[in-house]
C-alpha cells in the first residue's frame, strides 16, 4: 500500500487536540512495538496505531491477524461506520478474539439516520443517486423504489437507463446488455409502484473526460416509443455531467420533498467542466433543508463534492461516512460489523 494511506497526518490532527493527552504514533498495529507502547502507556493517554491495511492480512479477513490485532485489547469500540459492511480483520475477524465489543457514537447516529429513512422518512421522500458505480448501486433503486416518490438518477449511473430508452450514448459505459435489462426492469417496476422516475433531459459531453475539456451539451430525447434509435450522443463522445436543463429539473424536483437521499456526484465533478449539475443538486438540497426537509447525504464523493460547492454540514440534517455501507442499510441488509457487537 502507498504511504499516502499512513495514519501519520491524523497523529498530527490528534496532537493538535489531545496535546499532552496524545502518547504518540506507533507505526504499525501489531507487534513487539505495539506491545511495548500500550505496556508503558499512562492511564488516561493516547497512542495511534498505524493503518491496518498495510497488512494483507485485513482485507483477507485472516484469523491469525485478526488474533493479534486483537492481543493487547478487552475492549473494542468500533465507530468505523464506512467499512461496517466489509468482512475484514479490524471489522469482523478480531470481535472473536475480544470480550467486549461495542459500537460508537457515530454509528449509532448513522444508523439512526438511515433507520429513519428506511422506516419513517417524512414524506414524500427523494432519492438522488448518481455516481460511476452502478455494479454496486443499481440494485438499491429497485429497493427505495418501493418507499421513495421520486427517484431522479444522474451521473454514470443514468447510463443503462437512457440506453435502456433508446438513447444511443456514444462511448460513455454502460455496463453492456444484461445491465441494460436490469435497468429497464427497475425502472418498469419502479414506474409501476408509481415512482417519479426521472431520468437526465440533456448531458454535458466531451471527446475525453479530462481538464480543459472542450465540452457541448447534447439534449437526450428519449426514443423508447419508436422504432428508430435517435444517436443522442454522437460516437466518440461520453457523457461527464448532467447539463443545465436536467440540473433545473432535478432541482424543482427536490422542492417540497419532506426528505431526501443522495448519493453519488450527477458527473465528473473533480473536474471543473463536469461539476455544475452536482454543485446545483448540492444547493438545491441545501435549500430544501433551510425549508424543513430532512437530508441525508451518503458517501465520500458526494461529502466531497459538497464542500467543493462551498456548503458544510450545517446545511443538511445528516452526512453519512460510508457510501456502500449507507446504500447496504437502505436495502434492508444487516451489515456484517453490525453483527458482531458484545458485551
Amino acid at each position: 500500500m502507498q504511504t499516502q494511506y499512513s495514519l501519520a497526518p491524523v497523529a498530527n490532527v490528534l496532537l493538535s487536540e489531545l496535546g499532552k493527552d496524545f502518547a504518540g504514533f506507533v507505526r504499525s498495529c501489531i507487534g513487539e512495538d505495539v506491545a511495548a507502547a500500550i505496556a508503558t502507556l499512562p492511564a488516561g493517554r493516547v497512542i495511534l496505531l498505524e493503518n491496518t491495511r498495510f497488512h494483507a492480512g485485513e482485507m483477507a479477513n485472516d484469523s491469525r491477524f485478526a488474533e493479534q490485532l486483537a492481543s493487547p485489547f478487552k475492549i473494542l469500540v468500533n465507530d468505523a461506520f464506512a467499512v461496517l459492511h466489509r468482512r475484514q480483520a479490524s471489522v469482523t475477524g478480531i470481535a472473536e478474539h475480544v470480550p467486549v465489543v461495542l459500537p460508537g457514537l457515530l454509528v449509532r447516529k448513522e444508523i439512526e439516520a438511515l433507520s429513519r429513512i428506511l422506516f419513517s422518512p417524512t414524506r414524500p421522500l427523494v432519492v438522488v443517486l448518481g455516481g460511476a458505480k452502478v455494479e454496486d448501486k443499481i440494485d438499491i433503486i429497485d429497493s427505495l423504489s418501493c418507499r421513495a416518490s421520486k427517484i431522479l438518477v444522474g451521473g454514470r449511473m443514468a447510463f443503462p437507463f437512457l440506453y435502456a430508452n433508446g438513447v444511443l450514448v456514444g462511448a460513455t459505459q454502460i455496463g453492456g446488455k444484461l445491465q441494460t435489462q436490469l435497468a429497464k426492469d427497475i425502472e418498469l417496476r419502479a414506474r409501476q409502484r408509481g415512482v417519479d422516475f426521472i431520468l437526465p433531459d440533456d448531458q454535458i459531453v466531451a471527446s475525453k473526460l479530462q481538464p480543459q475539456a472542450t465540452t457541448s451539451i447534447v439534449p437526450l430525447t428519449l426514443t423508447c416509443c419508436t422504432n428508430e434509435l435517435e444517436p443522442c450522443i454522437p460516437e466518440g463522445l461520453q457523457g461527464g455531467d448532467i447539463g443545465p436543463a436536467t440540473a433545473k429539473r432535478f432541482s424543482n424536483a427536490l422542492e417540497g420533498a419532506g426528505t431526501i437521499f443522495w448519493n453519488g456526484p450527477m458527473g465528473v465533478y473533480e473536474l471543473p467542466e463536469f461539476f455544475s449539475g452536482t454543485k446545483s443538486v448540492a444547493h438545491a438540497m441545501a435549500i430544501a433543508t433551510q425549508h424543513g426537509s430532512v437530508t441525508v447525504v451518503g458517501g465520500g464523493d458526494s461529502a466531497a463534492a459538497i464542500r467543493k460547492a462551498g456548503l458544510v454540514a450545517d446545511n443538511f440534517t445528516h452526512i453519512c461516512t460510508g457510501g456502500g455501507a449507507s446504500l447496504e442499510v437502505l436495502q434492508g441488509k444487516i451489515l456484517p460489523g453490525l453483527q458482531i457487537f458484545k458485551s
